[in-house]
Formats: C-alpha cells, sequence, structure tokens
C-alpha cells in the first residue's frame, strides 16, 4: 500500500492533534512552509494597491496672510469720518471685490492655476472652483491704548496643491484687500462729499427764491409792512390834526364872507355901478346905443368904475371893491376844501395800511420762518460740506481707517490633506 493510502492528507485547520489545536497552530513552521506563496502573493498584491493609491493623491497646502484693520488716525473730534469703519457693509463688499470674476481671472491667469483643467472647464467653472479655495476669516481683534481706536484682524487663505503658489495667492489677495478697503474709502468719501454739495446748492438755490420772494413782498406791500406802522400812525394824527385845523379855516372863511355879504347897501359904489349898469342895458335895449339916454348912462358908468378903481386908503378906501374881497376868500375857501379832501384821502389810505398791517404782519413772518430754517439748513449743508472735503483730505492722505498686510503668508510645510487625482480642487478643503 502507498504512502498517500497509509496517511491521507491532513488538513491543517480541520484536523486536530493530540492536544486538539488546528495544524498552524501546533506546528505553524510546517503550516508557514506549505502556504508561503499564497501569503507572498496576497501581501505584494496589498503593496501594489497601495502604491497606486499613493500616487493618486495629491497633497493640498494652506497659506494665510494676516490683513490689520485700524482705526482713524487723527481723533474724530477734529476730524468727522464720512465712512464708517470697519462695517460689515463695507468689509463684506471688500471681500465681494477681491472675489469677483475680474480678479480672480487675473489672478488665475498670473499664477496660472488650475492649469490641470483648463481644457475640460470653463473660466466661470475655474472661478467657482477657486472661490471655495479662498477662506477669509475675523480673527480676534487686538487691544489697543488709545479711548476709542480699535484693531480688527481678518485672515486671508488660499488652498494650492503647490506651498509656493498657496502662498503668493494668499498674499495677493491680502494685498488686492488692502488696495479695495483704500479705492473703496476714497469712493465713498466723495460720494458723501459730492452729495453734500448737491444738498448745499439745492438749499442755497431755496433760500435765494424765499429771500427774492420777501423783498418782493416789501415792494408789493410798501406802507403796509409792520415796521412802517408806528409811522403810518403817527402821520395819521398828524393829518386828523390837519383836517381839525383845515375845518377851522373853512368856517372862518365862510363867516367872512358872510360878513363881507351882509355889509354891502345902495350907497356903496359896486351897488351904484350895479344898478347903472342894469340900467344901461334896458336902455340899449328898448333903444339904440346912440340914444342920448344910452350915452349918457354909458358915461356915468365909466366915471364910476374909474372912481372905484383909483379908490384908496382914506375915507375912498371904503369904497374898495366887495365883490372882489368876496371873490378872493371864496377861491380862498375851495382851495381850503381842495386841502381838506385831499387831507380826507390820505386818512382813508393810511387807515387801510393800518388795517391790513396785521394780516401782513402774518404772511410776512411765515415768509421770514421759512427763511430762517432754510437759512439753517444751509449753514448746516456748509458745515457738512467742510467736514466731508476736510473727511475726504483725510482720506486722501490715508489719515482715516487704514487696511494694512500684518503677516504675509509663506509657504506652508505642512500638508494639508491629500484629494484624489484631478477631483482635488473640487474638495472642500477640510483642516486634519
Amino acid at each position: 500500500m502507498s504512502d498517500e493510502q497509509t496517511h491521507p492528507p491532513h488538513d491543517p485547520f480541520g484536523d486536530e492533534g493530540s492536544a486538539g489545536l488546528p495544524e498552524f497552530l501546533s506546528d505553524p513552521v510546517r503550516a508557514l512552509g506549505r502556504r508561503w506563496p499564497w501569503m507572498l502573493a496576497t501581501l505584494l498584491v496589498g503593496l501594489a494597491a497601495t502604491a497606486a493609491f499613493t500616487a493618486l493623491l495629491k497633497p493640498r497646502f494652506l497659506a494665510s496672510a494676516t490683513v490689520l484693520v485700524s482705526s482713524q488716525q487723527i481723533p474724530e473730534e477734529f476730524v468727522r469720518p464720512t465712512v464708517e469703519d470697519d462695517s460689515l457693509e463695507r468689509i463684506s463688499a471688500m471681500v465681494g471685490n477681491i472675489l469677483s470674476k475680474a480678479k480672480l481671472t487675473d489672478l488665475v491667469e498670473k499664477h496660472d492655476l488650475y492649469n490641470h483643467q483648463s481644457g475640460e472647464l470653463t473660466m466661470n467653472d475655474i472661478v467657482a472652483i477657486m472661490r471655495e479655495d479662498v477662506i477669509i476669516e475675523r480673527l480676534r481683534d487686538l487691544p489697543t491704548n488709545r479711548r476709542n481706536e480699535s484693531a480688527s484682524r481678518y485672515s486671508i487663505s488660499f488652498t494650492a496643491n503647490d506651498p509656493e503658489t498657496a502662498a503668493n495667492v494668499a498674499n495677493d489677495l491680502a494685498l488686492s484687500f488692502t488696495q479695495s478697503n483704500t479705492m473703496m474709502r476714497r469712493r465713498q468719501a466723495q460720494l458723501t462729499t459730492n452729495f453734500l454739495r448737491k444738498e448745499l446748492e439745492s438749499s442755497e438755490n431755496e433760500l435765494r427764491e424765499v429771500e427774492r420772494q420777501i423783498r418782493e413782498f416789501n415792494e408789493k406791500y410798501r406802507g403796509e409792512l409792520p415796521d412802517e406802522l408806528a409811522s403810518n400812525l403817527h402821520k395819521l394824527e398828524q393829518l386828523q390834526q390837519q383836517r381839525q385845523s383845515l375845518a377851522m379855516q373853512a368856517a372862518e372863511g365862510e363867516t367872512r364872507i358872510a360878513m363881507l355879504r351882509s355889509s354891502e347897501n345902495e350907497n356903496s359904489p359896486e351897488s351904484r355901478l350895479a344898478a347903472l349898469k342894469g340900467e344901461l342895458a334896458r336902455e340899449i335895449a328898448v333903444n339904440t346905443e346912440e340914444h342920448p339916454n344910452a350915452k349918457s348912462l354909458r358915461r356915468q358908468v365909466a366915471a364910476l368904475e374909474e372912481q372905484i378903481r383909483n379908490a384908496s386908503g382914506g375915507p375912498e378906501g371904503m369904497y374898495t371893491s366887495r365883490s372882489a374881497l368876496i371873490a378872493a376868500e371864496r377861491r380862498a375857501l375851495d382851495e381850503i376844501r381842495r386841502q381838506q379832501e385831499e387831507t380826507q384821502r390820505q386818512i382813508r389810505e393810511i387807515d387801510a395800511r393800518v388795517a391790513n398791517t396785521p394780516k401782513r404782519q402774518e404772511e410776512l413772518n411765515a415768509l421770514q420762518e421759512k427763511v430762517s430754517v432754510l437759512r439753517d439748513d444751509y449753514r448746516e449743508f456748509l458745515r457738512k460740506v467742510q467736514d466731508a472735503e476736510l473727511a475726504q483730505n483725510l482720506e486722501s492722505a490715508q489719515q482715516g481707517e487704514r487696511v494694512m498686510v500684518l503677516d504675509d503668508a509663506v509657504p506652508p510645510r505642512a500638508v494639508l490633506h491629500l484629494a484624489i487625482g484631478e477631483d482635488a480642487a473640487m474638495t472642500e478643503p477640510e483642516v486634519v
């Protein structure tokens, strides 16, 4: 009988020795000698798979630059800024500016980023990938010694396959952040100044318009203005006294005329002259002018007229023409009455001015109150424009809030993480 028939094959995993243990435990040397080809093959396959997997991995490096945002250098009690320091909206706008497509496209072209994907992706896709590789976060603020002074820090990081590239891009992003702050602050200061100048010009035009209305109002209602009330009352009192005086003069003139009329009698030269003229007129009406009676009466009239004309002083003064005196008194009385009418007209006019003065006072007060408010607004806008121009000069001299690179990014030595193949740039950065 052969050996195989005498000693059948023994399974090391199923056959138990005298102690009931498997062969690889009871006799490991014998088991290794029989199984080593399979174990070696398995080890080689594992090593090959590990080497292939490692070859597909690409290292990722994270470089960070630190940016410092400091407050205005000149105290605000001397120069009031027109740009809010370290405001969330402005910081967000600055971040949006450095992450804009134009800025990131320039960096992609400058540093030849994602060149292994340039043929597969569009520029919009590459920009979107780059935005994922940029991390901007606020760090703890630095303590300061001065009151109302702040110093904020921001970290700007970039992840790349090459440490030098990661550091260079992070530094360019930090520089763009500082430049964006300067540009935005100057533009905002300029916009604020321009806006206030327009408001100042509008306020000045409105003020001039109301002042013009006041001048036209004073011209239109001259004599009815409040500051003329005292003068009008004084003039009204004078006119009333003048009216009383004229009334007395008129009464005296009428009395004199009445006395002159009552002193006339038939023996006066005037009476005789009037009688002769009447008789001459009747004679001419009956007879001709050449009639002896008419001629005689004409001679008597001429002689009496000559006597009246030559009469003066002494006993003959009594024959002075009373009709002439009465006519003179009547002319004087007419002048007095004309003056009375003029005085009464002036009194009515001034009475109307005095009556309208309260109304004009209200209208003028409304205009003056309006011009006072506009003048205050103009002064306020003028002060704001001056402050804005000073703040703009401050920004131009970079004495306002400053953004500066505190720490430049350096090429990192440690690997951030490993990414597989071409999909590495598409993964979210994770610190390990």
